[in-house]
């Protein structure tokens, strides 16, 4: 009873301030873990947390694009073409109230590091361009809605935290979800293409290597 009361009352929410704006403070930082024969790299940078939810929805196909799956860029450059990632991945993610951030990842063989890290920092800035990419990616996510809707996984479980930090009212997920279905319906090529260029700038760019 002392530590979790019975009775109901408002409590104050804390918040870190929205640092997307800053230049990160290390454009590198390299982390040691000795006996490893594999190298880690991630390249990002931070996004603001108050961007619209075009915007947020224009970065979650981004990430599709750019690193997530066996059709994406950093795939098909990295490890398709070169073979010098054992695996690559892309995420758009933050913690609420912290902050947000877009990366790519891959997991190397430390003599490819050079090559991989010149990649990345190509497929970040590069523009987009391929329609059919684009629409048959926007096909998949409305896919990938229909099986959630019915296994109501850890998304839904992120969206009711998301909405507890927040301070919302948690509702059903299911009018989050229409509404998400139907910004998604609306995007367009240029409207990732906006989020890329404003954002994903070398200038923004932090890179962290574990070795």
């Amino acid at each position: 009873g002392k530590c979790v009361p019975h009775h109901a009352k408002s409590v104050s929410l804390k918040t870190w301030p929205d640092e997307s704006g800053e230049p990160p403070v290390r454009k590198e930082t390299v982390i040691f873990r000795p006996g490893r024969k594999k190298e880690i790299i991630m390249l990002g940078c931070k996004i603001p947390m108050d961007i619209d939810n075009r915007m947020v929805e224009s970065f979650a196909m981004l990430r599709s694009l750019m690193g997530r799956g066996q059709n994406s860029r950093l795939w098909n450059e990295v490890r398709e073409k070169r073979g010098l990632a054992y695996t690559v991945d892309a995420a758009y993610a933050g913690l609420p109230g912290l902050g947000h951030y877009f990366c790519l990842y891959a997991e190397i063989d430390p003599i490819n590091h050079d090559k991989v890290e010149k990649i990345l920092r190509q497929c970040l800035p590069k523009p987009l361009s391929e329609k059919r990419e684009f629409d048959e990616l926007k096909e998949k996510m409305f896919d990938v809605f229909e099986v959630v809707a019915v296994e109501h996984g850890g998304d839904y479980e992120a969206l009711i935290w998301r909405k507890i930090a927040e301070g919302k009212t948690v509702k059903s997920v299911e009018q989050d979800d229409a509404r998400r279905l139907k910004i998604i319906s609306l995007l367009s090529l240029e409207d990732l293409e906006r989020a890329r260029k404003e954002f994903l700038r070398p200038e923004r760019f932090a890179m962290v290597v574990i070795k």
